[in-house]
Parts: C-alpha cells; structure tokens; sequence
C-alpha cells in the first residue's frame, strides 16, 4: 500500500493539531504500515524500533503542545 493510501485511511481534518503534530502522526502512521508490510520477513526489530520511536516522540509533542493537547 502507497503511503498516502495508507493516511487517507484517517480523517485528519477534525484532529486538534499544530503542523508539527500532524507531521509526528503522519510519520507514526506510516511506520504502522510499514512494519505490518514488513511482518512476514521474520526480522522485525527495526520496525518496532521504528515505529516506538515515532510513537514517543508523537506522545510527548502532543503532551506538551496546547493544540495536539485539546480534547
């Protein structure tokens, strides 16, 4: 699946948040689709390292940022 398949999977139109959150999840979400195309090749230590780093560094911008941090 192409990249940009994958992010119109999500609606992110109605998401609070700030260009820097929206590139982080942009960037996480298609981390989660390349390691689920990647699982069948065994090895799979590079896509979760991947894609727990993505993950963090989205969950701290979003801890901090008064947009990303709207409910």
């Amino acid at each position: 699946m192409h990249r940009n398949d994958l992010l119109k999977l999500w609606d992110m139109s109605n998401v609070p948040l700030c260009d820097e959150g929206l590139d982080l999840a942009s960037e996480f979400l298609a981390s989660c689709g390349t390691a689920v195309d990647k699982i069948d090749l065994g090895n799979t230590a590079a896509s979760r390292h991947q894609f727990n780093l993505l993950f963090n560094r989205l969950v701290a911008h979003s801890n901090s940022c008064p947009k990303c941090n709207e409910v």
